[in-house]
């Protein structure tokens, strides 16, 4: 709409989205109208840009059997709330996929406290659309293999759990917003020292244990969510919380919940490893020497204080 208004300029349309200029906000001023500070409220002109691409849900990176390396892929992997889709309907509206679905540290609906879904291995943006007989499932469903969403939560999963995990994503997601400080765990810390926390603890969970199939995650998580069956352990991602299947991250984030809320707030969702030095401990257990090393390195960064209330050894 704007390069036909305008024509194509390059100094207004490279960072209309998340730093726009003057001039940009002008030009779109003059075709939409509204005050320059309510153009800039719709835009990530306060967010960390460089930050966004690790924070966006993208498909699993497969595993090249004959040449043992990861290949990534490039297709976007949102989640759906189905009660948010069928509130959609059930209010004469269409159904459409919410922002904040394709953020990657969103794996529980903030609405209905509910687990997030996806479908099958084929599942993408172009699979996803109304079965024929949608007035009466009243659903989106996947038009890949399944047919159908699957419900990627353990049944045992309390309330309580889902609480907690939807409060730290949703401070999380503020973080990655632009809100600079931000109140976990009874103290304000700077958002970038949270999220480097938050990258590195998940890096130290998904490193794998030596002679077996499995990962660090798999001792360390949490009764209510648990890390899915086949999982495709030989891949290897930069950044799990971004490509990580849908299960995966939600218990990264499960584990990340009981080390950083109040004891109080999480309730039942504590690893088997425990809190503070004993669950710090038990990972360096599991790790082995060079992997304690590199982890050591990546924690010396870490905010004195958010080290301190996470009682790291």
């Amino acid at each position: 709409m704007l390069s036909a208004y305008c024509g194509f300029r390059p100094e207004i349309f490279d960072n209309v989205d998340i730093q726009p200029s003057m001039i940009g906000l002008l030009v779109i001023q003059a075709l939409v109208g509204g005050p320059i500070e309510q153009l800039k409220a719709c835009t990530l002109a306060t967010a960390y840009p460089h930050w966004l691409p690790n924070w966006i849900s993208r498909s699993p990176p497969n595993w090249h059997v004959t040449d043992r390396r990861t290949v990534p892929t490039t297709d976007l992997r949102p989640a759906v709330c189905p009660f948010c889709l069928t509130e959609d309907i059930d209010s004469g509206r269409s159904q459409y996929l919410r922002l904040s679905w394709l953020c990657s540290i969103t794996t529980v609906c903030p609405i209905h406290l509910s687990p997030l879904v996806s479908c099958c291995s084929v599942y993408s943006m172009k699979t996803l659309a109304h079965q024929q007989d949608w007035v009466q499932c009243k659903r989106m469903c996947c038009l890949g293999c399944c047919g159908a969403f699957d419900s990627s939560c353990d049944s045992t999963t309390d309330q309580q759990a889902l609480f907690a995990v939807a409060h730290l994503e949703r401070q999380l997601r503020a973080g990655v917003a632009g809100s600079r400080i931000l109140d976990l765990i009874d103290r304000l810390l700077p958002t970038e020292n949270l999220l480097r926390f938050v990258k590195d603890v998940t890096w130290a969970l998904m490193l794998p244990l030596d002679g077996s199939p499995f990962r660090v995650l798999h001792s360390m998580r949490t009764p209510q969510f648990r890390v899915p069956m086949g999982f495709n352990t030989p891949v290897d991602a930069d950044n799990w919380l971004s490509c990580g299947p849908l299960q995966v991250r939600r218990s990264i984030l499960a584990v990340l919940s009981s080390l950083l809320l109040p004891a109080a707030l999480c309730g039942t969702l504590i690893s088997p490893c425990g809190r503070g030095r004993e669950f710090w401990s038990s990972m360096k257990y599991l790790h082995n020497t060079k992997q304690r090393q590199a982890f050591r390195d990546r924690a010396a960064c870490w905010n004195p204080d958010l080290a301190e209330a996470v009682d790291f050894y």
